[in-house]
């Protein structure tokens, strides 16, 4: 993982054609099918949601975790996720370099990547899980999930995780 200072990160993004717009939002210039989900509520089931879903973006380029919303007090979430990025080298506070950049096809990365993302659900943060590339992405928020889906067939998987789950589907 490499983390990404906010211009970094902007710039990263609109290479893949994405737009930082305000308040951290995230603009994608294709809109495909979505499907909004309410998130697991248990610890347990939280963990194995964000293990299916980190499988369920493409994992054949970059991954990114864009957070944009996340609580300051209680400090001690903030400092958690900073801590597991200090693990690779980046001691600066989330707000000064909130993107963060994972390898492609790495299995330690995807747990990583996938842990990060139990984390934000936990501490009902939104942000989004972006893959390269791909027009799939996943923005939580409130504790709700809405996936973008570039095909029909990517549609069915998160339906079928949210049938594994008993997750509601939100129309």
């Amino acid at each position: 993982m490499k983390c990404l200072e906010y211009d970094t990160s902007k710039s990263l993004l609109a290479e893949w054609g994405i737009q930082v717009a305000q308040a951290r939002q995230l603009e994608f210039q294709h809109k495909k099918e979505e499907i909004q989900l309410v998130l697991p509520k248990e610890p347990l089931p939280m963990l194995y949601f964000a293990e299916d879903i980190a499988e369920w973006l493409p994992k054949d380029s970059h991954r990114f975790i864009w957070p944009a919303h996340w609580e300051t007090y209680p400090r001690s979430p903030t400092r958690l996720i900073e801590k597991i990025r200090s693990s690779y080298g980046d001691t600066r506070p989330l707000i000064e370099s909130p993107g963060m950049l994972f390898d492609k096809e790495n299995e330690t990365e995807n747990e990583v990547f996938s842990g990060i993302f139990f984390l934000m659900m936990a501490f009902d943060w939104s942000g989004y899980l972006i893959t390269k590339n791909h027009s799939d992405y996943v923005y939580i928020f409130d504790t709700l999930a809405k996936f973008s889906c570039s095909t029909s067939e990517k549609a069915a998987e998160i339906l079928k995780i949210a049938d594994k789950f008993k997750l509601e589907i939100m129309k």
